[in-house]
């Protein structure tokens, strides 16, 4: 029984850990993709201003 808690543990800590990770690429590459927006409307409007 205590094995199979010791499982149920491992398992979900994967999970979490899987979850933190998806959640932190999707911060960087909103930050990434915000970053080149914000650089790439400047550009425009210092070639169009």
């Amino acid at each position: 029984m205590i094995y199979n808690n010791l499982n149920t543990l491992i398992l979900r800590t994967t999970q979490i850990e899987h979850i933190n990770n998806v959640y932190l690429t999707l911060i960087k590459k909103q930050t990434i993709d915000t970053a080149e927006y914000k650089s790439s409307k400047g550009f425009i409007a210092r070639k169009f201003g």
